[in-house]
């Protein structure tokens, strides 16, 4: 659910609630899902991440589970080996997970950048950033290079006087999560490098800098 969706573009948010200028005018797919929580007994049982700084810890919790499934079907655990023919494969050599917090549903910053260019050039300086059309944002015949998510932020406190049940909160923001799995082409470089500028606060929470 934090990093994951379902459908045909589960790697996009859902254009309808985080983009809704991109439907005006004229008919276009739908893009993107987007999750909800059902209601509060399901975030006090359920809520992994509460906050940016939870989301490397979560991915590492993620892996241990995994290695620990791994060994009780009495297989290999061969933990410097990993599928690095695989596009996303869930490695640190080969995902990097950025994030920032949004607002509410219209401060999405990543978003455009799948529309529009993400950097305007500036003549003599650099030349003009974009990600779409390219390997990095896919097409019908090529998986993308980018999963971006916007996860519910919901508060979890300690609740002095039940520890057992916290207190949870609802509120309008969101964890805007990238995950990215760079090629070495030159898109998926110059994004890079972009990134590591934290535009808009957007800081690595897991992976290995590249």
């Amino acid at each position: 659910m934090v990093m994951g969706g379902f459908g045909k573009s589960w790697r996009r948010v859902d254009h309808r609630k985080f983009f809704e200028e991109y439907y005006e005018n004229n008919y276009k797919a739908l893009i993107g899902c987007h999750w909800q929580w059902l209601g509060e007994n399901t975030q006090s049982r359920n809520v992994q991440v509460s906050r940016l700084e939870k989301v490397g810890e979560f991915l590492e919790r993620v892996r241990q589970i995994a290695r620990e499934w791994i060994q009780s079907q009495n297989k290999p655990l061969r933990q410097t080996e990993w599928a690095k023919d695989w596009r996303e494969a869930w490695h640190p050599s080969n995902v990097q997970v950025w994030g920032r917090i949004a607002d509410n549903t219209d401060e999405s910053a990543a978003v455009r950048w799948f529309h529009e260019p993400y950097q305007q050039k500036i003549p003599g300086i650099q030349r003009e950033g974009s990600i779409y059309p390219s390997s990095v944002t896919g097409s019908l015949k090529q998986i993308s290079l980018i999963w971006h998510r916007l996860y519910p932020l919901i508060v979890v406190k300690n609740n002095p006087e039940n520890p057992r049940k916290p207190i949870i909160k609802p509120t309008p923001r969101y964890l805007e999560l990238i995950a990215l799995f760079p090629d070495g082409s030159r898109e998926s470089n110059d994004f890079l490098d972009f990134l590591n500028t934290q535009p808009d606060g957007f800081n690595l929470l897991w992976g290995e800098e590249q």
